[in-house]
């Protein structure tokens, strides 16, 4: 049987319903997609590429997008039909996109916990890439060699199991007798509670690419796309004890060091047409703030100003605890979008220069955004 109709099979006898669906941050797409226009926005039109049952492009329907969802198994589709008439159900495969009239073009392409299981990936990617805006983005979400269920599955594979999960007696009390050696620390779960039908669906899919950031980055420019975006290099760059270093690198390469470094289990990824936009910071420069916190609640700044200080914000709905230096508070305090780095500077008795380090950290960690910063 071909990879694809193992695929379709396995798909129409288990729809994907996907409860735990994906949470967009809208201001770090918004900052990946400048110049160009916000890819989330009432009236922007959206593919959701692998939509299943269809929870994914109901979200960005909510918003107040034009949706088109496809997926390769039929069941799926049916269920999505009956569950909104606001969008377009497509039943296609994700490496035919040219084959359908209704497809493009698209402000926003998103293709959640999918590419993994589509067997030709550039087909896939050159297909998402014909269906583009000039300003379109793709936001492709994948798990990486690190996800818990490739060391599972390594572990599977050394103890004599097979790749497809036939759910016998055998299979099951290995499965269990692996799942009490890994403990509960895993990051898969109890693997003695799960279903037959999770163990398949989650654990033995007919296919998984568990590709690296990195390669999924040179499959990408083979079609012709760029990096935009990786949502791990703030992780990267809020852990780097020297974030200047990162001020003159390619985009690529930060990911790759990014994801070598924090070694995350899946990627999210953000590519389009266009390359990403030259940051040319000057003293007439304004920044404003994306954190998810009441600029004015930031006390101002005393003690050193190389002290390391906590910052709560919240991050798509998630509230996560930064840690900046005092200069860093003061400049994240005093950037309302009505001052330039130059008056910031004078502000803090500081030429802006001298803190070029602090300005890149915050940057990169999505708490700073530049206003008329960008050229192409």
């Amino acid at each position: 049987m071909q990879p694809t109709d193992k695929v379709r099979r396995f798909y129409d006898a288990m729809p994907c319903e996907r409860p735990g669906r994906i949470t967009l941050s809208t201001p770090w797409l918004e900052r990946c997609a400048a110049p160009g226009p916000p890819p989330i926005r009432a009236g922007a039109r959206a593919l959701v590429a692998g939509c299943g049952t269809g929870s994914e492009a109901m979200d960005l329907r909510r918003l107040g997008m034009e949706v088109v969802g496809i997926d390769i198994s039929a069941r799926s589709i049916e269920r999505a039909r009956a569950l909104s008439d606001e969008v377009t159900w497509i039943h296609g495969d994700l490496q035919h996109l040219d084959q359908h009239d209704a497809l493009g073009p698209f402000d926003l392409v998103l293709c959640h916990a999918v590419a993994d299981y589509v067997p030709d990936s550039a087909a896939l990617l050159r297909g998402m890439a014909d269906t583009l805006t000039p300003h379109g983005l793709i936001l492709l979400s994948t798990n990486t060699p690190h996800h818990p269920r490739q060391r599972l599955l390594d572990a599977w594979r050394a103890l004599g199991g097979e790749n497809e999960w036939h759910s016998t007696d055998e299979e099951r009390a290995r499965l269990d007798g692996l799942g009490d050696v890994l403990g509960p620390h895993s990051g898969i779960g109890n693997l003695r509670t799960m279903t037959d039908d999770i163990v398949r669906m989650d654990l033995f899919p007919p296919l998984a690419h568990h590709r690296s950031a990195e390669q999924w980055c040179a499959l990408a420019a083979d079609v012709g796309l760029h990096l935009r975006g990786d949502r791990h290099i703030r992780d990267l760059v809020l852990a780097h004890p020297d974030p200047s270093v990162f001020g003159g690198l390619p985009l690529t390469t930060i990911s790759t060091v990014a994801q070598a470094l924090v070694a995350p289990p899946s990627s999210m990824l953000l590519f389009a047409r266009e390359p990403a936009p030259v940051l040319a910071l000057s003293g007439e420069s304004q920044l404003v703030t994306t954190a998810s916190v009441p600029v004015g609640a930031i006390p101002p700044a005393e003690g050193p100003w190389d002290e390391s200080r906590s910052l709560h914000m919240v991050d798509s709905g998630v509230t996560r605890e930064l840690r900046l230096t005092t200069l860093g508070l003061e400049m994240l305090r005093l950037c309302d979008g009505r001052h330039t780095l130059g008056d910031l500077g004078e502000r803090l008795k500081v030429d802006w220069r001298q803190v070029e380090g602090e300005l890149i950290r915050m940057l990169y960690a999505d708490l700073l955004h530049p206003v008329g910063a960008l050229t192409p």
